[in-house]
């Protein structure tokens, strides 16, 4: 398994470093791509926010991490106010599945190598759609769970973006005919917010739906697409990145 901090907990660290340089409370993480340079390694790391651009509702920021003079990753961030002014509808619908509380939570993930998972033990998982963690049984790389934070939070920008890597990839639930996925090492990662988080009466107890497709992989390559959905159906963030099958 590829050890280090993952893609979601870095993207988060990035989108926080994006807020704090542009100083605006009222202005909240709503875009960003972050592109992995090279493994970053557990310790101190060097993280330098830039604000290229603000405009009336909308602030552009640069983000670098660095460790021992290398970079790590490179991320873009755009922060905004909400606007209640503007066209509003969604086209879209949380596919249906038992409720948290009918879906049994996940025992402790280990990976092929049966090594734990770190990152796991960050969240509370229940399996709601496709198949196990490295089952490699099914027919589609598909792979849903009800997911919030170990410790107790509103779920805000920082929490969902990391969640939409904080899950086993979805290729590791699909029958690989004999290829056994080891890694999944991030490349990229783009995550939109659709929404200005926290929401209105949000709690620490709140779950949200993540789901996780791959649709091909080719010539070293995978995609993964992403949906965060709140208990109620609203659609909170999507993501997408490219990965390298290991």
């Amino acid at each position: 398994m590829i050890a280090g901090p993952n893609g979601g907990y870095i993207a988060a660290l990035i989108a926080n470093a994006a807020s704090e340089a542009q100083g605006d409370e009222s202005r909240v993480p709503r875009s960003l791509t972050v592109h992995y340079l090279e493994r970053p390694l557990e310790g101190e790391a060097c993280v330098t926010a830039t604000v290229e651009r603000t405009g009336r509702s909308t602030t552009f920021t640069s983000v670098r991490l660095e460790q021992e003079g290398r970079l790590k990753a490179s991320g873009l961030v755009v922060l905004a106010s909400g606007r209640t002014d503007t066209i509003e509808f969604q086209d879209v619908s949380m596919p249906k599945v038992p409720q948290p509380e009918d879906c049994p939570g996940l025992p402790e993930i280990a990976g092929p190598s049966g090594d734990a998972i770190p990152i796991a033990a960050r969240y509370e998982m229940r399996p709601a759609l496709g198949q196990a963690p490295f089952s490699q049984a099914g027919d589609q790389a598909v792979m849903g769970a009800w997911i919030r934070l170990a410790e107790p939070q509103v779920p805000d920008s920082f929490s969902v973006i990391a969640i939409t890597d904080s899950m086993p990839p979805a290729v590791m639930a699909r029958r690989n005919e004999g290829f056994l996925v080891l890694g999944v090492p991030t490349v990229d990662l783009t995550v939109h917010l659709h929404e200005p988080l926290p929401l209105p009466g949000a709690s620490p107890q709140d779950w949200c739906l993540a789901v996780f497709r791959t649709k091909k992989a080719r010539s070293g390559l995978l995609d993964e697409d992403g949906e965060i959905w709140s208990r109620d159906g609203l659609l909170l963030a999507q993501s997408r990145q490219h990965a390298l099958p290991l």
